[in-house]
């Protein structure tokens, strides 16, 4: 992960006009757990918000987040088409992932 990833995410958020309570909305999430990356208090955010909030700020926070470049152009093609998926498509990914993983 990048050092200043919160930085990042709240440099982003506010250049685009929005408030922690708005990208939270935009992200169906909840605006404490907006402020918590923001000053990097949640060390490991779901892939789910990291899509959500890189749809929302359109930037790529996955990259960011992942700091092997091995990894992220390894997984970038899953990346980019999950970054197409609206939320309900997405949660329905996330459960089939769970189902291999298990």
């Amino acid at each position: 992960m990048v050092q200043n990833f919160g930085e990042l995410i709240r440099s982003t958020r506010i250049s685009k006009g929005l408030s922690e309570r708005e990208l939270a909305y935009l992200c169906s999430a909840h605006d404490t757990d907006i402020h918590k990356l923001e000053t990097n208090k949640i060390k490991k955010p779901s892939i789910k918000l990291l899509i959500a909030m890189s749809k929302a700020l359109e930037i790529n926070l996955l990259a960011a987040f992942l700091e092997d470049d091995y990894i992220f152009y390894t997984y970038k093609s899953i990346i980019d088409k999950c970054a197409k998926l609206d939320m309900e498509k997405l949660k329905q990914l996330e459960n089939y992932i769970d189902t291999l993983i298990n």
